[in-house]
């Protein structure tokens, strides 16, 4: 299993401002099967949770995204989240080509980007490098 936790160290404690330790992590990132997210309930609608990252830029709103279930799951019990449809599973959405674009959809709705692993200490991107953090990752 990937440690998303030293991944994230070594990007920016130990080696900051390089590039190779962040595009390990991003290559990480989209190694995955699936990422997940929590689930919400608008207006009789189910989507992933969005909300304002006061940590990453204050008064803008970001999905949230876990690199694994248990991290997804424990996020939901810190914050008092509660799963809408109570199945015990948190959304999980498959790393294949409609992914990136189903990510920068949210940018209809005025997200900004996307926020992974809230329950440590996370890491994100704005919604619009997604895309060409991958280009850059499969162009290597």
């Amino acid at each position: 299993m990937l440690d998303f936790d030293k991944l994230v160290a070594i990007a920016f404690d130990e080696r900051p401002g390089e590039l190779e330790p962040q595009d390990d992590l991003w290559k990480a990132v989209f190694s995955l099967d699936k990422w997940h997210f929590i689930l919400r309930k608008t207006d009789g609608h189910i989507h992933p949770y969005v909300a304002e990252a006061q940590q990453i830029e204050p008064g803008t709103y970001w999905l949230y995204a876990f690199t694994e279930a248990e991290r997804c799951t424990q996020f939901e019990k810190l914050t008092g989240l509660t799963n809408p449809v109570k199945t015990g599973v948190a959304m999980e959405v498959p790393v294949n080509d409609a992914l990136i674009p189903w990510v920068e959809s949210f940018s209809q709705y005025d997200v900004k980007g996307i926020y992974f692993n809230a329950d440590t200490r996370g890491f994100y991107a704005p919604l619009h490098n997604l895309a060409r953090i991958k280009e850059h990752l499969d162009s290597q």
